[in-house]
């Protein structure tokens, strides 16, 4: 989470475009990313949460998280073996997790 308040103090400097790639722990920054327009790929929904106190399906509601708090984000699924085969999967997993489901075609 560091490294996306480094980029939010980023962009307030300088006033680049920035996209977080990866961005697994961004719902926590939610509204800052809003408040500076910073858009957010996310990597692979099926992994298990990167920080040891979230819940075990947190990667699963980051993308509702983001989309209620207005952040423009996309679903990627960077899995080596699948490459992109499964993010209709994905799609389905984050409207199981409060996304809807126009979002989630639109991720």
């Amino acid at each position: 989470m560091k490294q996306m308040l480094v980029a939010i103090d980023f962009v307030k400097e300088f006033g680049f475009d920035v996209v977080i790639v990866g961005g697994s722990e961004s719902y926590q920054v939610a509204d800052l990313l809003k408040h500076n327009n910073i858009a957010v790929i996310l990597g692979s929904q099926h992994e298990l949460p990167s920080m040891e106190d979230d819940d075990i399906d947190q990667p699963f509601k980051t993308p509702a998280a983001l989309q209620k708090a207005g952040v423009l984000f996309a679903l990627n699924d960077t899995h080596t073996e699948s490459r992109y085969r499964n993010l209709s999967f994905n799609a389905g997993t984050a409207v199981a997790y409060g996304l809807g489901k126009e979002e989630a075609l639109q991720a």
